[in-house]
């Protein structure tokens, strides 16, 4: 991270999270004496949407127990099947709203009039369009209480490890977890205690605490979860070199870098 010439300005990320650096620097306690920035960029943020649009959509018209009907050459109507709930239906918490946070929220907006609550680090002054409530912390739940989906899209930081812990998950009334930020932010304890005590209702998991998810963990067997590789939003060479491309030009005209890592507040 530091043994690097001296004349190196600025270095750009391929991917959206940073942990590893905030562990070296959490380690020597020292800047970096260059910018670091994150990968982003419109169509990853599109990644995030489209994965978490098609879990909404599939758990709540239950195509996956469609998929097994199929295999049992079943035509059964019943349950969530034939009566389901669409997306301006539901209420749906967003826990992140920075650029990724903002599109998955602009989109569900699109395809629906939901009601959308923001979990944000501080009440912004101008307020998004896509976002009907704003909730810091503190008040984390008003949203877990509220919402029929919740969506974490958190970095992980001191201050988002274990903010889903049981105490506040016990607040949810049955909604449906979906984690496309950090593991970090519920135990796998309290996520199974949590769907155990059917506090959720299920839950979606492309991020753990540990990866890849050990053999051992019960989510592999749980009806109500489904799993998925840490690959809900991808980095793809094309989409790396576009953004360098925009991001050199600002750099080189003296602007600031989008997505640049502030290691003082951990993202």
């Amino acid at each position: 991270m530091y043994n690097l010439p001296n004349d190196v300005k600025w270095i750009q990320g391929t991917w959206a999270g940073a942990d590893k650096l905030f562990a070296k620097y959490n380690s020597e306690k020292k800047l970096p004496p260059y910018i670091i920035t994150r990968f982003s960029g419109t169509n990853f943020q599109c990644m995030m949407a489209e994965y978490v649009i098609t879990h909404i959509v599939s758990w709540e018209r239950n195509f996956y127990h469609s998929r097994k009907q199929q295999e049992e050459q079943m035509w059964d109507k019943s349950g969530k099947i034939s009566d389901y709930r669409i997306i301006c239906d539901l209420k749906i918490g967003v826990l992140g709203i920075g650029t990724i946070g903002i599109h998955v929220a602009s989109v569900l907006k699109q395809l629906g009039a939901c009601e959308i609550w923001g979990l944000v680090t501080k009440i912004p002054d101008k307020k998004e369009s896509c976002i009907d409530f704003y909730r810091t912390a503190s008040e984390i739940t008003e949203i877990l209480e509220n919402c029929d989906v919740i969506v974490n899209i958190l970095p992980s930081t001191e201050k988002t490890t274990g903010l889903l812990n049981i105490k506040n998950l016990s607040f949810c009334k049955g909604a449906v977890f979906i984690n496309v930020g950090r593991g970090t932010i519920v135990t796998e304890a309290d996520l199974v205690s949590a769907l155990n005590e059917k506090y959720l209702s299920g839950a979606v998991l492309d991020v753990f605490p540990e990866e890849p998810l050990p053999e051992s963990s019960p989510l592999w067997k749980m009806e109500q979860v489904i799993i998925t590789p840490h690959t809900a939003a991808i980095t793809r060479a094309q989409d790396v070199a576009e953004v360098f491309s925009k991001h050199w030009k600002i750099w080189k005209d003296g602007g600031t870098v989008p997505y640049a890592i502030d290691f003082t507040r951990g993202y």
